[in-house]
C-alpha cells in the first residue's frame, strides 16, 4: 500500500472520536484513562468515554491468553452492544491504519463476560486485500457493513452483508456515503464486471496525529467474484473492544497488540 493524499471520508460518525481517542491513547502510555472528548471537532457526539459502563472484572487477559471483560449487571442492562476496532502500524513505524469494525465478539449477557474472538481473518476483496470497514448494523443472523473504496476513480462506499450462519459475504450496493448535512445516501448501482475497485484506509501519524489516507492495489471486479475472508498480512495491530450504551454513548478499552506472522497471531500488552 502506498500512502495517498488525505481525502475527506468519513465512513461513520464514531470514526473520527476514535481516533481521537487512539491518538489520546499512544500520547499517554496507551492508556484512555482521563480521556474527556474529542477537540476542534464540529460533530454533536461527544467522543469522551461512556459513564454507563463499569466492570466486574477490568479488561484483561485470562489465564489462557484470552482477552476479556465482565460487566457490572447494571452495565450489562445500559450495554446495547459490544463489538471491537483493529489498526494496522505501517511498515514505517509512523502511522495507524484503520482496518475497521468487528462484530466477532464472544457475549455472555447472563453473565456479563465478553471475550475476543478474533482469528485474524478479515473482510477482502477476492485477492486477498483487507477492507477498511465499519458495522452498520446489527441484525438477526447477519450483519451490515460499509467500506471506503475507490470504484472506477470515483471515492464510493462499498455496502455488504456477512450471514454469520453461513458465512457468506453479498454485496448490497454502492453509496456515496454521508454528505456534508450529515445524512446518508441510499446504496446504488451494483458491483460490475471490469469495475475497477481501489481499498482505502483512513490512518493517522503515531506521532502529530496528522490524518492520512492509505490506496490499495487495483482490483478488476469479475462477474463470479463474492468477498472473502482473507488472513491479515504480516505485521503489528491494535485491538480493543467498543461497548456501545443504550443511550448513544460508547467506552472504548484500552488496547492490545497483536502480531500476525505467516497466519500465526501473538498477543501482547500495548
Amino acid at each position: 500500500m502506498e500512502l495517498g493524499i488525505f481525502k475527506d471520508i468519513c465512513i461513520s460518525a464514531n470514526y473520527l472520536g476514535l481516533v481521537d481517542k487512539v491518538a489520546y491513547a499512544f500520547a499517554n502510555g496507551g492508556s484512555w484513562d482521563d480521556y474527556d472528548g474529542i477537540e476542534d471537532c464540529d460533530m454533536d457526539q461527544d467522543a469522551g468515554q461512556s459513564t454507563a459502563i463499569s466492570f466486574l472484572e477490568e479488561p484483561g487477559f485470562d489465564e489462557y491468553g484470552v482477552y476479556g471483560f465482565v460487566l457490572t449487571p447494571e452495565a450489562v442492562d445500559s450495554t446495547a452492544a459490544v463489538d471491537a476496532v483493529v489498526y494496522l502500524l505501517s511498515e514505517d513505524e509512523e502511522d495507524f491504519i484503520c482496518i475497521g469494525y468487528t462484530s466477532d465478539v464472544l457475549a455472555d449477557w447472563e453473565s456479563g463476560i465478553f471475550e475476543d474472538n478474533f482469528d485474524g481473518y478479515w473482510f477482502s476483496l477476492p485477492d486477498g486485500q483487507c477492507l477498511s470497514v465499519d458495522l452498520v448494523e446489527e441484525c438477526d443472523g447477519y450483519d451490515v457493513f460499509t467500506s471506503p473504496v475507490e470504484i472506477n476513480g470515483e471515492e464510493k462506499n462499498l455496502r455488504f452483508a456477512w450471514n454469520y450462519i453461513t458465512g457468506r459475504i453479498r454485496v448490497l450496493g454502492i453509496w456515496d456515503g454521508i454528505d456534508e448535512n450529515g445524512i446518508a445516501s441510499r446504496p446504488g448501482d451494483s458491483l460490475k464486471a471490469g469495475d475497477r475497485i481501489l481499498p482505502l484506509y483512513d490512518a493517522f501519524s503515531a506521532d502529530s496525529y496528522e490524518e492520512s489516507v492509505y490506496i490499495g492495489e487495483d482490483y478488476v471486479w469479475q462477474d463470479d467474484d463474492e468477498l472473502v475472508f482473507s488472513m491479515l498480512p504480516d505485521g503489528s495491530y491494535l485491538y480493543a473492544f467498543n461497548i456501545i450504551d443504550i443511550f448513544g454513548g460508547e467506552y472504548t478499552t484500552d488496547f492490545v497488540q497483536f502480531d500476525v506472522d505467516e497466519g500465526d497471531i501473538l498477543y501482547s500488552a500495548a
